[in-house]
């Protein structure tokens, strides 16, 4: 979690609202952050429940 300092340096969440406590956690609290990479050879899916 300490990480997301380094995360929220980049992108600069504040803009939207967005921050960090003292703990490092985000609010408000539904926010969430990742880092999404792409592979050429990725493909979509879909998992159904029958």
């Amino acid at each position: 979690m300490e990480d997301q300092r380094k995360l929220f340096n980049l992108i600069k969440p504040e803009d939207i609202g967005i921050h960090l406590t003292d703990g490092s956690m985000m609010e408000p609290e539904a926010s969430v952050t990742a880092i999404v990479f792409s592979h050429p050879e990725a493909r979509y899916f879909n998992v159904l429940k029958n």
